[in-house]
């Protein structure tokens, strides 16, 4: 079962919220390396969405 574009656009915002609200909590404490990894990781998600959107 494949998910519908308004499902992936809903999946696509949730990492994007997820993404910026562990930002904003990471610029408050910029040594805390386990959250720039949690960063990086859902950059990569958001990355992957974005490729396979675009995919033809």
């Amino acid at each position: 079962m494949s998910a519908t574009s308004d499902d992936r656009k809903i999946g696509l915002e949730e990492l994007k919220a997820r993404r910026n609200l562990l930002f904003k909590q990471f610029i408050q404490n910029p040594g805390d390396v386990r959250m720039s990894l949690e960063i990086r990781k859902i950059d990569d998600q958001i990355a992957a969405f974005t490729e396979r959107r675009d995919a033809p």
